[in-house]
């Protein structure tokens, strides 16, 4: 697996098959891994600010009166919320999700986006209430291309 980087307290970074590093943050992965401690955590999810603009958050507020769409995004086990018309925010904040291996000293990158921790998707297992909650009010931008969105699962039917 290919090497990311490492963190602040010195554990190696790998990447995972289907990788879920939004493109946009490639480069930065591995000035954000060097400002992370994992301190041993099976689980970390971590707001790297850069204090500077990095990109762009697509994950953005919503109203009774939005176009929402849900749709189906490539390595995703369920449909994403989306919103029609809204444009993303700038951001100078990347969240860093990482996983414990089975190495000493060893975590896989299981995504990284710009902007602010999110709850996980209503499809997740893990999703609780609240996630739902969460995702009732906030969706991502609609971008074909950016999200890798399956146009063919277009709907406007909640899954959840």
């Amino acid at each position: 697996m290919q090497k990311l980087g490492i963190t602040a307290d010195k554990a190696n970074v790998i990447n995972r098959y289907n990788s879920h590093i939004h493109p946009d943050v490639e480069l930065l992965i591995s000035e954000a891994l060097a400002k992370i401690s994992t301190l041993g955590k099976p689980f970390i999810v971590q707001v790297v600010d850069f204090e500077r603009v990095i990109g762009v958050c697509d994950c953005v507020d919503t109203g009774m009166s939005d176009n929402i769409v849900y749709a189906q995004r490539v390595n995703r086990k369920g449909l994403t919320r989306f919103v029609i018309g809204k444009e993303p925010t700038l951001t100078t904040k990347l969240v860093v999700v990482l996983k414990k291996t089975d190495k000493q000293h060893e975590y896989v990158l299981i995504t990284a986006f710009a902007g602010e921790e999110t709850a996980v998707e209503p499809w997740d297992p893990r999703a609780t209430l609240a996630a739902k909650e969460f995702w009732s009010k906030k969706a991502l931008v609609f971008d074909i291309a950016r999200h890798q969105i399956d146009e063919n699962s277009l709907t406007t039917c909640c899954p959840w």
